[in-house]
């Protein structure tokens, strides 16, 4: 293990100029307060998820909610008509899966790692809405939309990792 931490920030730096460099993908080795950190991020967000994802709904017709509402008046005034709520709906869920794609990556850095824990994560969600939540549906599109949010949240990472050992190279 190095023994301070610039040589750990600098172990760490990307060999070449792209991302994909193999140390681009790795994040600097943890302290005991990092691991504490990594999962206490880890549980906040499997609580919040859990929230979002197992709370029990009414059924409402979607021009019935606020997105809805406010969908029906962005319609109104001109915007439009392919921005309607399946697309808010699914552009949401990635939105909600990018966080999880960071913390996948923050524990194993490797892409594919990340995109298989959102995709794993969206299956267990989904079933649970479909078979135990009646008020909830199992969408199928749900599916694609967290992986596809896990995926960024770990490219994410692995840009801000990459432009950081750039930017320590330059000084």
């Amino acid at each position: 293990m190095p023994s301070d931490a610039s040589d750990a920030a600098s172990s760490h730096a990307a060999p070449s100029g792209s991302p994909g460099g193999a140390a681009a993908l790795t994040p600097p080795p943890r302290s005991r307060a990092a691991r504490s950190l990594r999962w206490g991020c880890t549980f906040l967000l499997a609580c919040l998820i859990g929230v979002i994802a197992f709370s029990p709904v009414t059924p409402t017709a979607p021009e019935n909610t606020w997105v809805g509402r406010i969908l029906a008046d962005w319609h109104r005034a001109g915007g439009p008509e392919w921005v309607d709520y399946l697309f808010v709906e699914f552009c949401a869920n990635i939105a909600m899966f990018v966080p999880v794609g960071a913390v996948a990556w923050w524990w194993r850095p490797p892409l594919p790692f990340a995109a298989l824990t959102g995709l794993a994560a969206s299956c267990l969600i989904e079933s649970v809405q479909g078979l135990f939540l009646p008020g909830r549906v199992a969408d199928p599109r749900d599916l694609l939309s967290n992986t596809l949010g896990a995926l960024l949240g770990a490219g994410l990472c692995v840009v801000v990792v990459w432009w950081s050992a750039r930017l320590r190279r330059r000084r």
